[in-house]
């Protein structure tokens, strides 16, 4: 027996074995739908690998490029694809909690009065927005990968997963390189009793000073909802080669599976959390030229 954790083999079986089949795709069944796992991890990203220059090829009936040879699939990849099939049927458990925004290397602009709470409060928008882009719901009201299940997998084994998140810097939305002032308008009660607001300009041009209750509004640089998505990818994928494991137990013939490698969550690892929540701005090294006003000449 071969020992190999599950995420090798499920690179091997996708990328070396189950491209062997020259069995025509079938539209049906969910393993057999190339581009039925949210549409951007389809036999296009196939191509390159097993298609040949990035050519259209056969796809077959694992929903990817077919090798231009045919051969046996091997026993094990077989059974890989059949557990693979009946998860993204039944759905996976999937644990996912605010683990993803653990971590992260801040840096806060020097005029941002309170950078914990105005942090706290973007971050948690981010998370919203990186769960909209990462998961969806289906017809059951089971929250899925975007991806679907096969095809998170199928991306990992051959485009590969990143969770790596760089410096992001926290500041306020700025115009002219000064921080703009926002202030809400209510509208008037409609029919049904709700009240309109929207969002202006704070500041008062007229009299040169922001209106009473003006505020400043907070952004984070880079915006992290796609980095925050990528690490909730990795953790799905990884639940999902985890259950496929278990299910595997007893089934494969030559090869005996070890856990992921790794870990589920490899940004809490060895990496101690970092906040720096006033950065100075350092005056230019050139000579620059005076703001003042030149006094006239008698």
């Amino acid at each position: 027996m071969r020992s190999m954790t599950i995420d090798d083999f499920s690179r091997w079986a996708i990328r070396e074995e189950l491209p062997k089949s020259r069995t025509p795709l079938v539209l049906s069944g969910r393993m057999r739908r190339p581009a039925g796992y949210g549409g951007s991890t389809g036999f296009d990203l196939m191509a390159p690998v097993y298609g040949g220059g990035g050519k259209p090829g056969l796809i077959n009936e694992f929903g990817l490029i077919a090798c231009d040879l045919a051969d046996d699939v091997h026993p094990d990849a077989l059974a890989f694809a059949a557990v693979m099939g009946a998860l993204d049927e039944e759905g996976v458990e999937i644990g996912v909690g605010e683990a993803i925004i653990q971590n992260l290397d801040i840096e806060a602009h020097r005029d941002v009065v309170e950078p914990a709470k105005e942090f706290e409060g973007l971050i948690k928008t981010a998370l919203v927005a990186a769960f909209e882009r990462a998961t969806r719901t289906d017809e059951a009201g089971e929250t899925r990968p975007e991806r679907g299940i096969l095809g998170l997998v199928k991306h990992a084994a051959v485009m590969g997963l990143d969770w790596r998140i760089g410096l992001i810097r926290l500041d306020y939305v700025r115009k002219g390189g000064f921080a703009r002032w926002y202030r809400q308008i209510v509208g008037e009660m409609d029919q049904f009793g709700r009240v309109d607001s929207r969002e202006v300009d704070g500041f008062d041009q007229k009299r040169r000073r922001p209106y009473v209750g003006a505020y400043h509004r907070g952004v984070l640089t880079p915006d992290p909802t796609e980095a925050l998505a990528m690490r909730l990818e990795w953790m799905m994928h990884r639940a999902i080669l985890r259950e496929a494991r278990m299910r595997l137990a007893g089934r494969l013939i030559e090869h005996s599976l070890l856990p992921p490698s790794g870990s589920d969550v490899p940004w809490l690892v060895g990496t101690p959390e970092r906040r720096i929540w006033r950065v100075a701005i350092e005056a230019p090294t050139d000579s620059t030229k005076s703001l003042r006003r030149k006094r006239r000449r008698a």
